[in-house]
């Protein structure tokens, strides 16, 4: 599979998104579609493979003339509203991008016979007893997570060929629209400043071209439905901190550890969340990368990242 695809890719200002794209130019012969509703200046050197469309997803007749013009075979929705705290202060904005969008690809999915593949969350779960399962029973506590929850039911109940993806805390070497969270820890520590990071928030770390590349395994396998795709180590907040500073020798002393509820977020976070990649080693043959490896493959591009 995916010799001759084309494949629609969503959202492709994102971290995400652009390590799907990396993997299936390297390990495919797809041609891939990246899609974006604003305007976006691609690199001179990307492959012939690839091609840029600013394209409103909202827009059902504009998709509908790109699958027909590209010949589309499958779409990897990649946008949403992540940031947890605007989807609580947000909530319209974020039912229209998290769940009314994956709504209107599902009905597009189910019209013309695509496969839809869509990125989830460990934010789905209340964070009791975590790490969590794809058999276990999802209940989020904040909106971010319920839009999610909302979205992956949709898919499950339209009758459609597909993937979810559930993820947590995905880093890469790639500055998007905004840091993450080891491109946050990294700016803080090079320009000296103390970092308070909680002791809670538990979550298996997740490099994107991990993530990226099991996707893309799961698809190279024809497989479909639910799969926990994150980091393989659990960890909290403050331990990956910790983690991210020796491993590009910082010193951890600018590190604080502080209870969660010291944060004053202004969306509950679940204390004990990340996922088990149980299924994806039996069924894919996927091993998950340790943080250590995974952030020993951000070093070399450790100026990308503060410049």
């Amino acid at each position: 599979m995916l010799h001759n695809e084309t494949i629609l890719v969503t959202g492709c200002t994102g971290r995400v998104a652009r390590a799907i794209v990396r993997v299936l130019l390297n390990e495919t012969e797809a041609t891939i579609i990246m899609t974006s509703r604003g305007e976006v200046t691609l690199q001179t050197d990307v492959d012939e493979r690839v091609i840029f469309k600013q394209l409103d997803p909202f827009d059902k007749k504009s998709i509908k003339e790109c699958i027909h013009q590209h010949n589309i075979t499958m779409i990897v929705n990649t946008a949403a509203v992540t940031n947890v705290d605007k989807c609580e202060l947000d909530r319209e904005t974020a039912w229209q991008v998290n769940v009314h969008l994956v709504e209107l690809l599902t009905q597009v999915c189910r019209i013309h016979g695509l496969k839809l593949i869509q990125l989830s969350t460990d934010y789905v779960f209340d964070g009791e007893n975590g790490p969590y399962t794809e058999t276990d029973v999802p209940e989020p506590i904040n909106y971010y997570g319920k839009s999610k929850l909302a979205a992956e039911n949709i898919i499950r109940s339209a009758g459609i060929d597909y993937i979810i993806a559930r993820t947590n805390v995905v880093f890469s070497a790639e500055y998007t629209n905004s840091p993450d969270f080891v491109q946050w820890v990294l700016r803080n520590l090079s320009e000296k400043n103390d970092v308070r990071i909680t002791t809670g928030q538990w979550c298996t770390p997740t490099l994107a071209d991990n993530l990226a590349t099991t996707i893309i395994r799961a698809l190279t396998l024809n497989k479909s439905g639910l799969y926990h795709i994150s980091g393989f180590d659990y960890v909290n907040r403050y331990q990956f901190a910790v983690a991210i500073a020796n491993s590009f020798k910082y010193t951890s002393d600018r590190i604080i550890p502080v209870d969660s509820s010291e944060l004053q977020q202004t969306a509950l976070r679940p204390e004990k969340g990340g996922l088990i990649n149980f299924k994806v080693e039996s069924e894919l043959g996927v091993r998950m990368l340790t943080i250590d490896k995974a952030l020993k493959k951000l070093q070399n591009k450790w100026q990308n990242l503060i410049s």
